[in-house]
């Protein structure tokens, strides 16, 4: 009797759960397949088809066969991998069918039958015997098994002619706690790997980087949690889990493969940045920036956190000068080590203090990913920032002392310069770094959160600001707050809060 061969077959089939919980199977070896209506001891198969058993339709497997369950004599009749879109936990698999041989087949061969499932790397997590023989029955392999996304069902008896099988139920539920993103062997582009996933809401759970626990993470109202784990440590191929503090409940494991030769950082550790979730704020320092000069800010420059692609590798959207650039563009979308943050010498992570809908921080990286894909500019240092500033200090003075008449030229001119910096703080053609921060988080938010407002920035004693007069410098800085958004004005808000 002709056998049909192994093959590759694929079929998306429903289960007795929810659609999101139905695999796609594929058969990726067999002892072979007799003709449909093929009849054995009474059984007679309705289909070749090797998927029928999920659909309710019978097939003859082969018996006999090249694999055999090591140690034994049982032979391979099929191998399923069933494979899901999200994490999920088997909670059962329940096969029907017929010769089921084991220890019962003949005195010289070695049973037993078995059914096992196994993980994405082929490690069993559940098994039953099967030895009956040549009778209809129903065996089950009870789980739940830990959570995956790739799994294997195989069936080895030591049924020498044919096994006949004619059903496979799949029950899977979605897994409480689960990695979604990257997927199991991502190579991010990074020392990093930006991690995403579902868990119960509430819960904190470690991050676990090859068994080791490299800090803790939270899950939100809506039941997702996102972290930024430094892996270069671990080696070039570590596994990535989490793990509920509480339940002690494990998600998937992840093996990811991280780059590395990335030179210089900021001094902050790297694993301060755990916690980061996409639409957080970056800010950083650099003691050679002009601002130092001008005010004495703490920190220098602001990024917005987009995180990370599908394989892991974190992203910023930033804006930086011409002169920063190189080969990135001005106002652009960068991996973490190719942006300016990391050649600062410190940096710190704010989140909204009020926590905010996962689906507008969407907005908000959208909006900056789609804006920073133009090649648009930086300000112009000089014409837009330096001249500016210089010249509302020098009109400012006057404005104090000269009687109320003599000011309105000098009122008109004074206005016109704040207005010039207005219309550039609002201006979707050019950015500066606090600019582009401010914008995606008001346009992504649908102008519900302004973060240019209080704006709380200050200028040190022994800056060019810091010098003035306090009760000039004071009034003067009252004057900008609506028109002009630095780093500080971040760091400062009571709207945001540190996260590192």
């Amino acid at each position: 009797m002709r056998l049909l061969g192994a093959g590759v077959f694929s079929l998306l089939f429903c289960s007795a759960t929810a659609a999101a919980q139905t695999p796609t199977v594929t058969l990726v070896a067999t002892a072979g397949i007799y003709p449909a209506g093929t009849t054995q001891a009474g059984f007679t198969s309705q289909t070749a088809d090797p998927r029928g058993p999920f659909t309710g339709q019978s097939v003859m497997f082969a018996g006999g066969g090249p694999e055999t369950l090591p140690g034994t004599d049982s032979r391979l009749a099929y191998r399923y991998k069933l494979e899901y879109s999200q994490s999920v936990r088997i909670t059962s698999i329940t096969v029907e069918g017929a010769a089921w041989h084991g220890d019962d087949c003949c005195p010289q061969l070695r049973g037993p039958g078995i059914l096992r499932l196994l993980d994405a790397s082929g490690t069993v997590i559940a098994s039953t015997i099967t030895s009956v023989g040549n009778v209809f029955a129903r065996f089950t392999v009870n789980g739940p098994s830990a959570p995956g996304t790739t799994f294997y069902l195989d069936d080895f008896t030591t049924s020498v002619v044919w096994r006949y099988r004619s059903r496979i139920t799949v029950n899977a539920q979605p897994a409480s706690l689960a990695i979604t993103s990257p997927a199991d062997g991502a190579s991010p582009q990074s020392q990093f790997v930006a991690l995403a996933g579902v868990g119960p809401a509430g819960a904190s759970l470690d991050v676990l980087i090859n068994s080791v626990s490299v800090g803790s993470v939270s899950v939100d109202a809506e039941g997702k949690w996102e972290a930024l784990a430094y892996v270069w440590p671990f080696g070039a191929s570590p596994t990535v889990q989490v793990r509920d503090r509480v339940t002690f409940d494990l998600s998937n494991l992840i093996t990811i493969h991280p780059s590395g030769g990335f030179s210089g950082g900021p001094n902050t550790s790297p694993t301060l940045l755990l916690p980061l979730r996409h639409a957080d704020i970056i800010v950083d320092s650099d003691p050679a920036s002009a601002q130092v000069i001008l005010y004495g800010p703490n920190y220098t420059h602001v990024a917005l956190y987009l995180g990370g692609d599908e394989d892991g590798t974190p992203w910023l959207a930033e804006a930086v000068t011409a002169g920063e650039a190189g080969v990135g563009g001005e106002v652009r979308s960068v991996p973490l080590e190719q942006s300016l943050v990391w050649k600062a010498r410190t940096m710190a992570g704010f989140t909204t203090r009020t926590p905010i809908a996962n689906a507008m921080r969407d907005a908000i990286v959208e909006w900056a990913s789609a804006i920073t894909q133009q090649g648009l500019p930086y300000w112009s240092v000089d014409t837009d920032i330096l001249q500016p500033l210089a010249e509302v200090t020098r009109l400012f003075r006057p404005l104090l002392h000269l009687p109320y008449v003599a000011r309105s030229p000098l009122r008109g001119t004074f206005d016109a310069i704040l207005a010039f910096l207005d219309a550039r703080k609002n201006s979707t053609s050019t950015f500066i770094c606090s600019t582009l921060v401010w914008r995606a988080y008001w346009e992504g938010t649908g102008h519900t959160l302004d973060l240019s407002t209080p704006n709380l920035m200050s200028a040190d004693t022994g800056t060019v600001f810091g010098n003035l007069p306090a009760i000039f410098r004071d009034l003067l800085i009252e004057a900008l707050r609506p028109v002009f958004i630095v780093p500080e004005t971040f760091v400062r808000s009571p709207k945001l809060v540190q996260i590192f």
